[in-house]
């Protein structure tokens, strides 16, 4: 037994012969939700550009406050103060231009002439934004998804969730939309939030909508000690929010999967983080999988 085995034991650490994994690259899979058919695609699809501030405004931190402005060290349009040792972030909704504080402030700036519209205090604002049409937009909160009127900051309902931070939000027909949580979904109606279905769904924001149907990655039975992880494609009803459907992908994994876009009305690509693995001293837990080699 080399020192640094003898070290760790030492510390309390048991080594054992369990696989190390360390991230390698990505594999992504077309799944035809038909037919079943997978097919293994060389490179991911590249992730959707982050939306920026409606030119030509720009948003910064300059001494201890949040500074609109035309261009980077140019004269404030708007200036917002964060007090130590508070955070703040900025989103872009439609026209506005929003800028939360931890402290407790929301504010909303014109995205075109930079004019203050609106501002609320009180409870730190959620993050996350994301525009729900109709003069109304959404934020996540621990307690769940607040949807504000976009003319006042006004909160219009609040869609419950067990912690909707970084909640991820579908439109669907009718005026609908779905927000993917965790391990959590509901539907609810864009116009008066009322909630057609919530339901717990194991890795329901790796998921994706396509053809009428919610597809989450999930795990095909227990893995175990000396066996990957293998993974399959759940496809849950957008009318109940229970599964109809279940696909094995015949793939393996330790790492997360997810349904990274839908490329048709019955086609995804589903990415799953491949791993090295080492069968070398390993502190990792008994019953953590082998990855596949």
């Amino acid at each position: 037994m080399n020192r640094i085995a003898a070290l760790l034991i030492l510390l309390g650490f048991a080594p054992s012969a369990h696989a190390t994994c360390v991230p390698r690259r990505e594999k992504v899979l077309h799944v035809d939700l038909r037919s079943g058919a997978v097919t293994i695609v060389p490179e991911p699809p590249s992730a959707p550009p982050r939306p920026s501030p409606p030119a030509p405004l720009y948003v910064e931190r300059r001494e201890g406050a949040v500074v609109v402005s035309r261009a980077e060290g140019t004269g404030p349009l708007a200036t917002f103060p964060v007090p130590a040792p508070h955070d703040w972030w900025s989103d872009v909704v439609g026209d506005l231009v929003l800028v939360g504080i931890s402290s407790g402030d929301l504010h909303a700036v014109d995205g075109t002439t930079g004019r203050v519209l609106w501002s609320v205090h009180g409870a730190p604002p959620g993050r996350n934004a994301a525009d729900l049409g109709g003069g109304r937009f959404s934020l996540d909160f621990p307690d769940g998804l607040h949807v504000l009127d976009a003319a006042t900051g006004a909160t219009r309902y609040v869609v419950p969730l067990r912690s909707a931070y970084r909640a991820h939000l579908r439109p669907l027909a009718g005026g609908r939309w779905i927000a993917l949580s965790g391990d959590e979904a509901a539907v609810f109606a864009a116009s008066s939030g009322k909630v057609a279905w919530r339901r717990p769904i194991h890795g329901a924001d790796g998921g994706a909508v396509v053809g009428g149907a919610l597809a989450v990655p999930g795990l095909e039975g227990p893995p175990g000690p000396d066996a990957p992880a293998r993974i399959r494609l759940v496809l849950y009803d957008l009318r109940t929010g229970f599964p109809k459907r279940r696909l094995p992908l015949g793939e393996s994994a330790c790492g997360r999967a997810v349904v990274a876009a839908p490329l048709d009305d019955h086609t995804v690509a589903v990415t799953i983080d491949c791993e090295e693995c080492f069968a070398l001293l390993s502190l990792a837990p008994p019953g953590r999988p082998r990855c596949a080699a």
